[in-house]
């Protein structure tokens, strides 16, 4: 599984695991997103650059979803 670089709505450049990310939301017109973390130096929220649905279909190609849902490669049979 790949990792998304984005950009955090301060100018620096984030790194995002699509695994740890548990929730997109909308927070002032741009995507907050929450992950999970074990790590106490990384935050567990992080208000990026872009739009909620922009993050989304990001982190969702970096997994290997469609945005059918399905698995690529999986057409559903």
């Amino acid at each position: 599984m790949s990792r998304v670089q984005l950009k955090a709505a301060d100018g620096t450049v984030v790194e995002l695991d699509p695994a740890n990310v548990v929730e997109i939301r909308q927070f002032d017109g741009k995507a907050q997103v929450e992950q999970v973390t074990s790590d106490p130096s990384v935050p567990r929220r992080i208000t990026l650059a872009e739009k909620p649905w922009r993050v989304a279909m990001l982190l969702n190609a970096a997994i290997g979803k469609t945005r059918f849902g399905n698995s690529a490669g999986d057409h559903g049979r």
